[in-house]
């Protein structure tokens, strides 16, 4: 048998039991016939959200249905079929590498990817209009998103603006020190690179 919390699963030979290694479990067996078994650790999950609508706003991390996998999520996919990123809805996610949103989601929450020490890259379609505050806020002093600019560049974040960078679109990320606005640009919006406190390096087009 195996116990997951207070209930017990039998098992026979040659089952998979799959197991949150968050929840507490241990198998039970006798000591005559003891229970033999592999551990097989599963590393790197992908959590896609999908549906249609606005996606539900949390005011912290404990809130989202995924918390249990916080230490296990390591890519996001959000499908184009969302229609706004709710407030928090990624925060903290300690293992989080990459963070895909695609074409068709027009508003992202604030702090919706904040506080993500491993964040490394953050697709963001042209289609996003409108950012909410500390989207990418990061108090984790090793933040690893310090470029952003066009798709298809070599930046942490890139996004598909050719017209407009929203308001408060990178508002709040303290360790961005590069980013590059493509030449069809041609308005900057409210705060978009408020408090961003070591940004050094701007590439503007000749227009703004």
């Amino acid at each position: 048998q195996f116990q997951i919390n207070d209930v017990l699963f039998p098992v026979q030979a040659h089952q998979l039991v799959v197991v949150n290694p968050n929840i507490l479990h241990t198998e039970v067996s006798y000591e005559a016939h003891p229970l033999e078994y592999i551990v097989l650790g599963i590393e790197g999950l992908e959590l896609t959200i999908s549906g249609t609508g606005a996606m539900k706003d949390y005011s912290a991390a404990a809130e989202y249905p995924w918390y249990d996998y916080n230490s296990q999520i390591t890519e996001v996919l959000v499908e184009g079929t969302v229609q706004r990123i709710g407030n928090y809805a990624f925060h903290a996610l300690e293992k989080v590498t990459t963070i895909i949103i695609e074409v068709g989601v027009t508003a992202i929450g604030e702090r919706a990817m904040s506080a993500c020490e491993s964040l490394t890259t953050v697709i963001i379609p042209a289609s996003v209009t409108e950012m909410g505050f500390y989207v990418f806020e990061s108090y984790v002093p090793n933040s690893k998103l310090t470029t952003a600019g066009p798709m298809g560049g070599d930046y942490n974040i890139q996004f598909g603006w050719t017209d407009r960078i929203p308001d408060y679109a990178f508002y709040g990320l303290k360790n961005l020190t590069s980013v590059t606005i493509p030449s069809t640009v041609t308005r900057i919006g409210d705060y978009a690179f408020k408090n961003c406190s070591t940004l050094n390096d701007v590439t503007l087009p000749s227009g703004l």
